[in-house]
């Protein structure tokens, strides 16, 4: 019980809500029916991310690239799981979580720029789904100290409902009204499975899906107010995130092993927990 309430106590997570269900039947149903969202989706996007993505933002003498986006979003991640797994009782614990603040926004961010130039949107979410299942063990491991918690499950889960969210936002294209329902239904699912950062981790990335695919100002202040929120606790450190997405410059840069950022998640928290049993 003592592991269980601190899991809960120092989760990433900062928006707190009743919560039901677990993982396992609920992800399943959700998995399922996203078979039933890309099949009338428009047709994926052909253009490259350096060619007008943002207007705000893209431009050559903009020195950040989505490979600098991704190391700066992993290097956070890592600060804050060590804060969590190996300094939980340190003065350093306070700092390791305001900078990993900034990781969330971050990938929120690449989430939606991956999926609007994606030439396959179901195999992202495939993707996605793949590493949430594969990364479960190693986070209840490593912020929970058991091999199954079902109180709370990884960020791949949350960033495969992202996806599905997104791609029904963009089959919905022609009602706004039920835009906003299907982000009401998948903030509910988000909060039934449990996922990280729940509901606000669904307005989050809905917020960087206008910004990025309508190109809508407003979506940028949510993404900015939704990301202060999530790091209220930390004054507010995660809208540091959307300075350095300011000066992305719309390109992605030289990415390799693509595959190896996917396994960096569960891979770094067996790290992690093997630390923290060692250091015992």
């Amino acid at each position: 019980m003592e592991i269980t309430r601190a899991c809960l106590k120092h989760h990433s997570r900062c928006l707190h809500a009743p919560r039901c269900g677990i993982v396992g039947p609920n992800l399943l149903r959700t998995a399922r029916c996203a078979a039933f969202i890309w099949p009338q989706s428009p047709t994926k996007r052909d253009a490259h991310p350096a060619e007008g993505m943002f207007q705000t933002c893209s431009g050559t003498n903009r020195p950040v690239t989505g490979r600098d986006l991704k190391l700066i979003a992993a290097a956070a991640m890592l600060i804050d799981h060590t804060g969590i797994v190996l300094l939980r009782d340190s003065i350093f614990y306070w700092l390791c979580r305001a900078i990993g603040r900034l990781s969330f926004p971050l990938y929120c961010f690449l989430l939606a720029e991956g999926f609007m130039y994606t030439r396959d949107g179901r195999r992202y979410a495939k993707l996605l789904l793949l590493f949430a299942l594969l990364s479960e063990i190693p986070f209840d491991l490593a912020l929970c100290g058991k091999i199954w918690y079902a109180g709370s499950q990884n960020v791949y889960v949350t960033l495969f409902l992202g996806v599905c969210m997104m791609a029904s936002l963009d089959r919905l294209r022609e009602s706004e009204w039920k835009r906003l329902a299907a982000v009401g239904v998948f903030c509910a699912a988000a909060e039934a499975v449990r996922c990280d950062y729940g509901a606000a981790g669904m307005i989050l990335i809905g917020a960087f899906y206008y910004a990025c695919c309508r190109r809508e100002p407003a979506g940028w202040a949510a993404a900015g107010a939704t990301a202060l929120l999530l790091s209220q606790r930390y004054l507010g450190s995660g809208i540091l995130s959307l300075l350095f997405i300011r000066f992305y410059r719309g390109e992605r840069g030289r990415i390799q092993y693509k595959y190896a950022w996917y396994g960096l998640y569960p891979l770094h928290l067996l790290i992690l927990y093997g630390l923290s049993l060692f250091m015992r």
